[in-house]
């Protein structure tokens, strides 16, 4: 073949350079692409819900104490709480399958009692109203104060001095709730992803036959 037939070559520079190009292109794709896929994994996930706690009261909430012994009693906390709750979902596109929701209530870090609500289903932009949930039963705190060795140093000591505390200024106890759940995500095109949130609410409940104050409607928080 003469030399005036033949193909023109590719300078091996802008072979390069070709190849270069067409990786970069392929690379700005696959970052699109993930860039596409986290941002429909954040709106899938449930930070758009709102947990708020509309009313809570006390209607017992007791200490009473047994026959001390050598070093230690026994001392006893009667508690009936009723707790009223909404969650508001405002996300536009997904709505929430609810599958498991346990609760658990606590005084001072000592757990009183938990249990589960009904599952549901909630869609999107939507107000569901929870409840009364009530939690009745008795709690034993081992008060190691009672007399003779005890320190007073330790938690149920402390518990014990907060609740007299707590009564004296008004008897408006500190409550927490703390709220575990088991949802899924519901698009248009079937059901996505499966979450696990935490909720904590921080609640000052009065004691219903000697408080003068009325339960303030509180925000909860997601803590996981």
């Amino acid at each position: 073949m003469s030399p005036a037939c033949r193909a023109p070559t590719i300078p091996i520079s802008r072979r390069r350079i070709l190849i270069a190009g067409i990786l970069g292109g392929i690379l700005s794709l696959l970052a699109l692409f993930g860039l596409a896929v986290f941002f429909f994994w954040l709106s899938i996930q449930p930070y758009s819900l709102e947990f708020h706690a509309t009313n809570a009261s006390l209607s017992q909430f007791t200490l009473a104490a047994s026959a001390a012994g050598s070093s230690m009693r026994t001392t006893t906390l009667y508690y009936d709480l009723e707790l009223n709750m909404k969650v508001r979902n405002s996300n536009h596109h997904v709505g929430f399958h609810y599958d498991a929701i346990r609760v658990e209530v606590y005084y001072h870090g000592l757990l009183l009692d938990a249990t589960y609500l009904s599952p549901f289903y909630q869609c999107r932009r939507q107000t569901t109203y929870v409840g009364p949930v009530r939690f009745k039963g008795q709690k034993d705190i081992l008060d190691t104060t009672a007399t003779g060795t005890g320190t007073g140093t330790g938690r149920s000591s402390c518990l014990i001095s907060d609740y007299y505390r707590e009564k004296a200024n008004g008897s408006v106890f500190n409550v927490e709730v703390r709220i575990f759940l088991s949802m899924r995500s519901k698009l248009r095109l079937g059901q996505v992803g499966k979450f696990y949130p935490k909720i904590a609410c921080h609640l000052k409940v009065p004691l219903l036959s000697s408080s003068g104050e009325a339960f303030v409607i509180t925000k909860c928080t997601r803590v996981a």
